[in-house]
């Protein structure tokens, strides 16, 4: 079985259960790219949390850090007079 929910853009769960992932580990816990890995007997359990999710979107449309920052700086300050 597997199950994936998100909570709007700031948390995602993704829960998968099957007999092929077997008994051990019995508990662990790890995090791997900001992300945190929950394991049990048969069951997996990754969430992603917000900063990931925005990366993923931002990954998706092509846009990268710099260019998201040097769109927020060009803008010129709101209430300013033009000369």
């Amino acid at each position: 079985m597997r199950a994936y929910g998100r909570l709007g853009k700031y948390l995602a769960i993704y829960v998968e259960c099957a007999k092929e992932l077997g008994i051990k580990p019995l508990w662990r816990y790890d995090t791997l790219d900001g992300e945190i890995i929950f394991q049990a007997p048969y069951c997996t359990v990754i969430v992603t949390g917000a900063e990931r999710l925005k990366q993923e979107k931002d990954r998706q449309h092509g846009i990268k850090q710099n260019e998201k920052r040097d769109r927020r700086l060009s803008r010129a300050p709101k209430g300013i007079a033009k000369n």
